[in-house]
């Protein structure tokens, strides 16, 4: 009850956060993520990436992508990272190799609370915020997250930001 009283302030606050944006190499935050879950023994990949300069609130944005890496490992038991340049936007992709999530349930998972997994257990669903969580995150910066089912099976959370303009480096 604690962490989903924590979950739901958070959630709250998210607009209100006064840590400033700044240039940050996308690939090199979203490495140490990764590393931070693989020294607790979990199975995470970061892909060889591009370096990905990104205007973001740092602090904000690990725990948008711990809370999607998290999400793969819990759902998918293994979760696989890059970042991709496009030619306007900086792509993080978190990618699982679990069941996905029905079609007409992409957008709604991005909601409060909601869960597709039927029990009310904590460590079979969790509180139904984190995907939440990191949209707000995503959405307070001027990025976008949206989910896919990959081709093969699994799900594939996509965080897409701007480029900054060339004379913002």
């Amino acid at each position: 009850m604690n962490q989903v009283l924590q979950d739901s302030l958070d959630l709250a606050r998210i607009d209100q956060s006064s840590e400033e944006a700044r240039l940050v190499d996308m690939s090199a935050l979203i490495d140490s993520i990764v590393e931070e879950f693989r020294d607790r023994g979990l199975s995470a990949l970061f892909l060889d990436s591009p370096r990905a300069p990104v205007f973001c609130k740092p602090m904000l944005t690990r725990r948008l992508a711990r809370n999607l890496i998290d999400n793969a490992i819990k759902f998918g038991k293994a979760a696989e990272v890059c970042v991709l340049l496009t030619a306007d936007h900086v792509e993080v992709r978190i990618s699982d190799d679990g069941p996905g999530v029905p079609p007409e349930d992409l957008e709604r998972v991005l909601e409060p609370f909601v869960r597709l997994e039927p029990s009310r257990s904590r460590d079979t669903g969790g509180s139904g915020l984190g995907l939440a969580i990191a949209n707000r995150i995503a959405r307070a910066q001027g990025a976008q997250l949206r989910l896919e089912n990959g081709a093969h099976g699994g799900l594939q959370a996509i965080v897409s930001w701007p480029k900054p303009a060339a004379n913002e480096h």
